[in-house]
């Protein structure tokens, strides 16, 4: 008897169990790829001619054409001068600073109505005469919407215009307007 109650002991006592080892969870598999960048915010403008109406905005840059992937310029006989690709970075507020300790795009840019600020990477070499004889590193399209004019800043250096930016300085600021 004493074996039997032993062994329905040993049954209840394995019935009344659980198992409390935590499931066994497969490794993470670890990428050497760095995370991936944030898509930009917004989408790129697309205008149609733009003249000029800054006295820089005159000669080779006389009107603009803003594409999603490029500027076209175009000189004051109509005549496309030059096409600069570009890569659309995202959309700032105007209050954003342009480079650490500097001022804003509003502050910067001639018009104080600005409400948005299109931020483009050049991705190929654009003309030294768009930026005073220096290399052209990114451009900034200021405005106000609905768009009747636009400023266009060229900077040059590594780093696009942002709060942290060491390297970036305007170099050039051109005004259009709807034509």
């Amino acid at each position: 008897m004493r074996a039997l109650i032993a062994s329905l002991a040993l049954v209840l006592a394995a019935c009344g169990q659980t198992n409390t080892a935590a499931p066994e969870v497969e490794p993470a598999a670890e990428t050497a790829e760095a995370p991936a960048a944030a898509a930009p915010q917004g989408e790129p403008m697309s205008t149609g001619l733009m003249g000029g109406m800054s006295t820089t905005a005159s000669g080779d840059v006389a009107a603009l054409t803003i594409n999603a992937d490029a500027l076209a310029f175009t000189n004051a006989d109509g005549e496309q001068t030059f096409s600069a690709p570009t890569e659309f970075l995202g959309i700032v507020a105007p209050s954003t600073l342009i480079a650490a300790g500097g001022e804003t795009f509003a502050a910067a840019a001639p018009s104080s109505t600005a409400t948005r600020v299109e931020l483009r990477r050049l991705t190929s070499a654009a003309p030294e005469r768009l930026c005073g004889g220096m290399a052209a590193t990114h451009v900034a399209i200021v405005y106000a919407e609905p768009l009747t004019g636009l400023q266009l800043m060229v900077f040059t250096g590594a780093d696009a215009p942002d709060p942290n930016a060491r390297d970036s300085a305007v170099c050039a600021i051109y005004a259009y307007a709807v034509d």
